[in-house]
């Protein structure tokens, strides 16, 4: 079976334990993971990885870097180019055969 897996890119934790994970599953099926962002700097090394576009977080400097807030609040990124990003992936998902 032909199976896209996709991984959160902001820190590394959630590349971590996938990295445990996919050998399970590459035993027995083909595997493409989609990851952008720190994600795809620690799986791509070791396994099938495509870089995907990620939105980052911007700390706020004036209460001490303690506030994370996402980036989306200080710039105004339309939606349209959100659904661009899951278009062009599930385009590249499509056209690799998964469906």
């Amino acid at each position: 079976m032909r199976i896209a897996y996709g991984v959160m890119g902001y820190g590394r934790g959630h590349a971590m334990r996938t990295g445990t994970v996919l050998p399970a599953l590459m035993a027995e099926h083909e595997i493409t993971v989609f990851a952008g962002s720190d994600a795809y700097e620690v799986l791509a090394p070791q396994f099938p990885t495509v870089r995907i576009p990620t939105i980052g977080y911007a700390y706020n400097g004036r209460t001490g870097g303690s506030n994370l807030i996402p980036a989306i609040v200080f710039v105004a990124v339309p939606l349209f180019i959100l659904f661009a990003i899951l278009a062009s992936v599930v385009w590249f998902i499509h056209r690799q055969g998964y469906f």
